[in-house]
């Protein structure tokens, strides 16, 4: 998938991608289990987290991420297993669900392929994206 350029360059794209937490659709309810792509940097290490949840319980895990000079794939490593992904992707602007961008990622295994975010989802830190996907989750009534 070459095709992983975002407006005039491909720094702005992968600023978008690093910077912003992804879900693959928006839960109607609590119960509703959701995925969650979030690349972020913390103190100096370029780290980020998937998740397969719910309001209420999900599973984890955490993964390294770098670009390599030459090389357009977004690699991931997972260092509970030491498996590491290229991972092929592509942002786009995506106005359907009222979400900003898409975000394609291919070679993710056991994970969606097709990403969401809005403009205001930035990472920020771990407790603020958690803050965040709160937000979104529909309360329970």
């Amino acid at each position: 998938m070459a095709g992983h350029r975002f407006g005039p360059d491909d720094e702005e794209a992968r600023r978008i991608l690093t910077t912003h937490f992804w879900v693959d659709h928006l839960p109607t309810s609590p119960q509703e289990t959701f995925h969650l792509f979030a690349p972020f940097r913390f103190r100096g290490h370029q780290l980020g987290i998937v998740q397969r949840r719910t309001a209420w319980e999900g599973c984890w895990e955490i993964f390294e991420w770098r670009f390599k000079e030459g090389d357009e794939r977004f690699h991931v490593r997972f260092p509970q297993t030491g498996e590491m992904l290229a991972l092929e992707w592509k942002v786009e602007p995506a106005r359907e669900r009222g979400f900003d961008y898409r975000l394609t990622l291919r070679g993710f295994k056991g994970y969606p392929s097709q990403w969401y975010t809005r403009k205001r989802w930035r990472t920020g830190s771990l407790e603020e994206l958690e803050e965040r996907i709160r937000a979104f989750v529909p309360s329970q009534r």
